[in-house]
């Protein structure tokens, strides 16, 4: 079951304008680019991750700070059918209708927007859906 925890008013901000359907723009593993057809939903403070094919992949419970400085987020997936379930730390940039998250895998929270070979960061462009 997912718990929502209590949020800032600044984390319930930043939350709401990242409501909605992100579909994958562009997709980076360790330095690779990687064809990588899914999308992200973002409601409140869950995120749910579908494969193109509409598949429900894993779902997740999202934190951010946007008063960091890059604004984190942590994303906590929770159930899924895949072995991505566990905590994953991470930066956020948010302009428009662009999203860009940068996640570690391995080595904690990434602290620049980059996927360099030998880092096991997962970096995302997402397009928001209209």
């Amino acid at each position: 079951m997912l718990t929502k925890s209590p949020l800032t008013e600044e984390a319930l901000k930043e939350l709401a304008a990242l409501g909605g359907t992100w579909t994958f723009n562009d997709f980076h593993f360790d330095g690779k680019k990687t064809d990588f057809v899914a999308y992200w939903v973002f409601k409140d403070n869950t995120v749910a991750e579908h494969l193109d094919s509409n598949v429900l992949r894993c779902v997740g419970i999202v934190a951010v700070d946007p008063t960091k400085s890059p604004k984190t987020i942590d994303i906590n997936f929770v159930r899924g059918t895949e072995a991505r379930i566990g905590m994953f730390q991470g930066i956020y940039e948010l302009d428009g209708d662009t999203l860009k998250v940068c996640l570690g895998t391995e080595k904690g929270r990434p602290t620049e927007m980059a996927s360099a070979e030998g880092s096991k960061n997962l970096l995302i462009v997402f397009k928001r859906k209209k």
